[in-house]
C-alpha cells in the first residue's frame, strides 16, 4: 500500500512539476531558516557539554557581603583550589585557570596568543582531547607548554613541536604536548596551556594570596555526591582564612556558567537564555508558516485532483487511506525540500557564522544532529499536509464527479488568515 502512495505521489509531481517545484521551494526556504537557526540554537544550548564528565564539573564563585547590595563574582583567590582539594574528600579534583594573551615566539615568528595558565590535572578533567603527548604528565613539570594544532602548524610548519621550545612573554617552554583545537561551544578559549606554577617563573607571588580574586576555580565531585552538600560544607571557607570575611562560596555547574552573565568578572564568551528563547520561537514561526504557505497552495490546487479523489471513493478507497495517501506525498515533498534545504544551507553558512560570530558547520557525528533533521522534515510533511489532506478527503464522490467543488467560508477565512 505504500508502495503505491510513493507511485501516486511521484507521478502526481511530474505531472504538476512547476507547481511542485514552486510549492516545494517555498518549504525549502523555510527550512533552510530553520537549519540555521537550529545550528545555533544548539550550539548555544551546548556549552560544555562535550566534557566527559560535565555532570560532575562545577565553578567555585563567591557572594561578597561587603555592602547592603551582594555582589556575585566568578573569581576566586589562588589558595582556593588546593584547600578544596585537601580539606573535603567530596572533591575529586581541582583545576584553576587564569586566561592570558602573552607574546609567544619561536625562531622569527612572534604573535600574541589565547592561552591559559592551569593546574596540571587541567587535560584530565576537562575533556580537550591531546592528541600527542600524556594528558596526565604533559603539564607536571614548571616548563612544559601544551599547544592547539593550529600552534603547531603556526609555528612550526610541519616540523616536530614536541621537544622543541617556544617563548612565552620571553622565558622558555618545553612543548610536551598537542591538542585538538579547542571546540567552538566552550567557555574556556585558548590556543596553548602552561603550568599554573609557571607564575613562580615571572616573580609573582599572587597565587598565594588569599585576599585576591583572580583566578577561576572549577572541580570535579565524587560521582554520586551532592553539590548541594558540598556548597554547605565550602560555604564558610573564605572566613577560616580571613578572619571576618563576608564571603561566602558556592558551586555553579560547568553547564551553566555560558548563561550566568550577572556575574562580575566573568568569562567574555558567555551568552543570554533570553536570545535563545526568542530566536527558537522566531525559528518555529518561521517554519510554521512556510507550511501554511504549502497548505494553502495545496488547498488551491485541490479542484485538479478532485475527480481522482471521487473515483477513488467510489470504487471502495476509505477516506482514511485518502488522508494516508495525501499525507504521504506531503511528505515526500518535504524530505525533498530538506535536501534542497541542506544545500542552501551549506552556501549560506559562511554568510550566517560572519552573522552570528560563529564557526558552525554540519556535524554528520553528531546522533542528535542525524536525527533530529529527518525528524523535523517528517514532522514539518505531516502538519504541511494536514489540512489539504483533511480538505481534499472529505469532498463528496457526487459533487466531484461534477466537477463541483466548494470551498466553505470557513475555509476561505482560514486561507486568508
Amino acid at each position: 500500500m505504500i508502495k503505491n502512495y510513493v507511485i501516486v505521489a511521484v507521478r502526481n509531481f511530474i505531472r504538476n512539476s512547476t507547481y511542485s517545484l514552486i510549492n516545494m521551494l517555498g518549504l525549502a526556504l523555510g527550512l533552510t531558516a530553520f537549519i540555521l537557526i537550529y545550528f545555533w540554537v544548539y550550539n548555544e544550548v551546548s556549552f560544555d557539554r562535550f566534557h566527559s564528565h560535565s555532570s560532575q564539573l562545577y565553578r567555585v564563585v563567591e557572594t561578597q557581603h561587603y555592602t547592603k547590595d551582594d555582589l556575585h563574582i566568578a573569581l576566586t583567590p589562588g589558595p582556593l583550589g588546593p584547600n578544596l582539594k585537601e580539606n573535603f574528600q567530596e572533591i575529586q579534583n581541582v583545576v584553576r585557570v587564569d586566561l592570558k594573551s602573552p607574546l609567544l615566539q619561536y625562531k622569527e615568528l612572534a604573535f600574541y596568543e589565547h592561552g591559559a595558565i592551569a593546574d596540571p590535572a587541567f587535560f584530565e578533567m576537562f575533556s580537550f582531547p591531546v592528541l600527542i603527548g600524556n594528558p596526565k604528565t604533559c603539564l607536571s613539570d614548571i616548563n612544559d607548554i601544551v599547544i592547539s594544532e593550529n600552534l603547531a602548524k603556526k609555528y612550526f610548519k610541519g616540523e616536530t613541536a614536541i621537544g622543541n621550545a617556544i617563548k612565552v612573554n620571553k622565558l622558555d617552554f618545553v612543548v610536551t604536548g598537542i591538542f585538538q583545537n579547542t571546540p567552538e561551544n566552550s567557555q574556556l578559549q585558548f590556543d596553548f596551556v602552561v603550568p599554573f606554577e609557571s607564575f613562580r617563573r615571572y616573580g609573582f607571588d599572587i597565587i598565594d594570596a588569599w585576599g585576591l580574586n583572580l583566578f577561576y576555580t572549577y572541580v570535579q565531585l565524587q560521582d554520586g555526591t551532592s553539590p548541594d552538600e558540598v556548597n554547605r560544607k565550602i560555604r564558610n571557607v573564605m572566613r577560616k582564612n580571613i578572619e571576618s570575611d563576608p564571603t561566602e562560596l558556592s558551586l555553579q555547574p560547568i553547564t551553566s556558567v555560558h548563561f550566568s552573565s550577572d556575574l562580575g568578572y566573568d568569562l567574555p564568551s558567555n551568552g543570554n537564555i533570553q536570545y535563545v528563547y526568542v530566536i527558537s520561537a522566531a525559528a518555529i514561526f518561521i517554519l510554521l508558516i512556510a507550511c501554511i504557505n504549502f497548505m494553502n497552495l495545496s488547498t488551491a490546487k485541490s479542484a485538479q485532483r478532485s475527480k481522482e479523489v471521487g473515483i477513488r471513493k467510489v470504487v471502495g478507497a476509505s477516506r482514511n487511506q485518502l488522508i494516508r495517501q495525501f499525507l504521504m506525498g506531503s511528505i515526500l515533498m518535504s524530505f525533498g525540500a530538506l535536501i534542497i534545504a541542506l544545500i542552501m544551507v551549506n552556501l549560506l553558512l559562511p554568510a550566517f557564522n560572519g552573522l552570528a560570530r560563529k564557526n558552525l558547520n554540519f556535524n554528520f557525528e553528531s546522533i542528535q544532529f542525524l536525527i533530529a533533521l529527518p525528524l523535523i522534515s517528517l514532522i514539518t510533511g505531516l502538519i504541511a499536509g494536514s489540512y489539504p489532506a483533511l480538505f481534499i478527503s472529505s469532498l463528496k464522490p457526487i459533487t466531484t464527479l461534477n466537477g463541483i467543488v466548494k470551498r466553505g467560508t470557513r475555509a476561505l477565512l482560514f486561507r486568508k488568515v
